[in-house]
């Protein structure tokens, strides 16, 4: 160790090697006169050690094995699960405080001695009449199921200045186990020290594993952060105009922005001083700011870096030596330069009906925009149900905390069929609806009612009652998707036109009376009588034409009905003009294949309905029957020509106006 004694502030500063510091991380970080954080790992692999103490700091031996052998130590970022027999908590990260990423801490494999043995020692500068104070972080990782010990390790903290004289000290006690609360904490004994003047220096400082009863016992004990920092009045420092709480300052190289920090010191030294200090590596060396003695400090930031700034306060006449002043905790400007590491990506493809997902990396906020008007403003966006349509190019702007911003892009490809099943359909008990499903390999429909077919694109639903269905699409890639449709039916009822009436008028002139037979709720009726007059009621009279003109051989009647939900029905009949419609039965014929009067039958019944008509032979066996004129009776039965006679008919017919009539007489059959 080299020593330097101080000309006029009677102290000593401590010149510690670059190989010390890189290795252990010790050195004076500006108010602290030792800072032990057992440095940082690479990565977070807790397999990969640490590297020991320099030779002289420790008693114990140090080993690369992560799981230490009795007696031993080493130095890790984690407790591996499988050390011990699984006895031990799984303790994944060091008491350091970020941004101590993977942090590094001891791990002693602590076995029973008789004598007390040096954990660690050092020797350190200090100033007279200044307030120290000594610690240390400590955690039993034992688990507290673990029945191995009966009493654990202890420490003694202590400082001896240079002829071995205590100057004060403090012991932790048995490690008691360690208390799990939102994680594992670390307990960290302290002790409290002011050289007088005239004490021998330099000091050493020491943590002593005090002895322990020779039992089949051992115990495991992590350390970290082994300090020794001036102690006394509070310095504070804020960013200007920001509320107490906010220590990170961020801002782009292109803006080059300027910020402002305002100190205070609460201090009884009879005659204070403040100096500002800069860092640039992450506070592991600091430098003084040249002329930044006051209490307001105003920086520039053109270029990208990460600055940390802290302030100084001591007596006027220590306030050059870091290691005699009290020092404030930690402001952070954080100028970005262009985003550099950053990415977009997606994954797509995928079939369309399927969630897109985005990703972006290497900023701290993210705007993203793509087809269809698509803007988001988190770092995952999606499209949750994706379109045909949503294939594209999409851009993201990654940007920094302080504000610099790149342009990025990812391109969305979406396969398959974009399922669609038309808009809804309104339709009425009777009729039916054309569902259309988007184009595709194969089709299915669900439920099955009423429809026309299940696996088709195009089917016809006729529901009576308001039915939704749901057709599942699959294309030629294998991707498949699912529409609905409504089919919504507006009436309970079927309406249903329908009337009945003779089917012949005859000339000159002739009645007709129409009979209503439509069903359903109904609540308009609309008449055409096919001669140019019409009518709206439910049952019309009945309807006179006279004077027909000989162009005209027929007329058509039509009724359209409509029910109290709006559906409709129509239907038509067509009435035949006949010249002659005086009904008669002839009383012969010769049924001997001439082509005259080979038939019998009554002649002219058009206006006749229902009828019946019956041929007898002499013996009064019925040989004809026919309810449908104009059957004809050929003079055969069973298939046999009847012998030439009188035959007796009979004619039962309702005539135009209702009224059930009967006609009875002879035939004769002539051969």
């Amino acid at each position: 160790m080299f020593l330097n004694r101080c000309k006029y502030y009677f102290c000593l500063m401590l010149l510690l090697a670059s190989s010390i510091i890189s290795k252990s991380q010790i050195g004076g970080l500006g108010g602290a006169l030792l800072n032990v954080t057992f440095g940082q790992g690479a990565t977070d692999d807790i397999t990969v050690p640490g590297s020991p103490l320099q030779m002289g700091y420790t008693a114990f031996e140090y080993t690369s094995n992560i799981c230490p052998e009795e007696g031993k130590y080493t130095v890790v970022s984690g407790i591996p699960q499988d050390c011990a027999d699984n006895s031990l908590i799984d303790l994944f990260a060091d008491n350091t405080p970020f941004p101590d990423n993977n942090g590094y801490m001891m791990l002693l494999n602590d076995v029973p001695h008789a004598n007390a043995k040096i954990l660690f020692e050092y020797s350190i500068s200090a100033c007279y009449d200044v307030d120290y104070q000594f610690s240390a972080a400590f955690i039993n990782i034992d688990k507290r199921n673990n029945p191995r010990c009966t009493r654990f390790s202890s420490f003694t903290l202590e400082i001896r200045d240079a002829a071995e004289n205590l100057i004060a000290s403090t012991s932790t006690g048995d490690m008691q186990f360690a208390m799990y609360n939102m994680g594992w904490h670390f307990t960290k004994p302290f002790v409290n020290f002011r050289i007088p003047p005239g004490t021998p220096l330099p000091l050493t400082v020491r943590i002593i594993d005090e002895p322990k009863a020779a039992a089949p016992c051992h115990n495991y004990v992590a350390i970290d952060d082994i300090n020794v920092v001036v102690t006394g009045s509070r310095v504070n420092i804020v960013f200007d105009a920001t509320p107490v709480g906010f220590w990170v300052k961020s801002s782009c190289f292109q803006d080059n922005k300027s910020f402002t920090m305002n100190g205070t010191v609460e201090t009884t030294v009879a005659n204070p001083a403040v100096q500002w200090a800069q860092s640039t590596d992450d506070g592991i060396t600091w430098n003084d700011i040249p002329g930044a003695t006051g209490y307001t400090l105003t920086q520039n930031f053109p270029v990208s870096d990460t600055f940390l700034f802290r302030l100084r306060a001591a007596d006027r006449s220590l306030i050059t030596n870091p290691g005699c002043g009290i020092t404030s905790a930690v402001l952070k400007v954080q100028v970005d330069g262009l985003p550099s590491f950053y990415n977009t990506t997606n994954n797509s493809p995928v079939c369309a009906g399927e969630e897109i997902k985005f990703d972006a990396e290497g900023g701290a906020t993210y705007e993203w925009s793509g087809p269809n008007g698509f803007y988001d403003n988190i770092k995952f966006p999606g499209i949750f149900k994706s379109e045909l349509k949503d294939s594209g190019w999409y851009y993201t702007q990654i940007i920094t905390a302080g504000g610099c911003r790149v342009t990025d892009s990812t391109y969305v490809r979406i396969i398959g069929t974009d399922v669609k099943a038309g808009n809804d359909t309104v339709i009425c008990i009777g009729t039916a609806a054309s569902l259309n499903a988007s184009d595709g390999a194969t089709w299915s429909w669900k439920p099955s009612t009423a429809l026309s077919g299940v696996n088709t694109r195009h089917p016809l639903a006729s529901p009576v009652v308001t039915t939704s269905y749901t057709v599942a699409v699959t294309d030629e890639y294998g991707c498949s998707g699912t529409a609905e449709v409504m089919v919504i039916v507006k009436n309970k009822e079927k309406v249903s036109a329908n009337f009945s009436s003779s089917t012949y008028i005859c000339r000159l002139s002739d009645s007709i009376f129409f009979v209503n037979r439509s069903t359903g709720v109904i609540d308009t009726w609309q008449w055409d009588f096919g001669d140019g007059r019409t009518s709206s009621v439910q049952n019309p009279p009945i309807q006179y034409y006279s004077n027909i003109p000989t162009s005209i051989n027929s007329y058509t009647v039509r009724l359209m009905i409509t029910d109290t939900a709006g559906c409709s029905d129509e239907t038509y009949q067509t009435l035949k003009l006949e010249d002659m419609c005086n009904m008669a039965v002839p009383s012969a014929f010769t049924p001997n294949g001439d082509g005259r009067n080979d038939y019998f039958w009554p002649l002219n019944a058009f206006k006749a309905e229902n009828i019946t008509f019956l041929v007898f032979n002499r013996k009064g066996n019925k040989i004809f029957e026919t309810r449908n004129w104009p059957d004809k009776w050929d003079g055969t039965w069973k298939g046999e020509p009847q012998d030439p006679g009188t035959y007796v008919w009979v004619f039962e017919y309702t005539d135009a106006i209702g009224k059930r009539q009967v006609l009875k007489g002879t035939v004769i059959l002539l051969r």
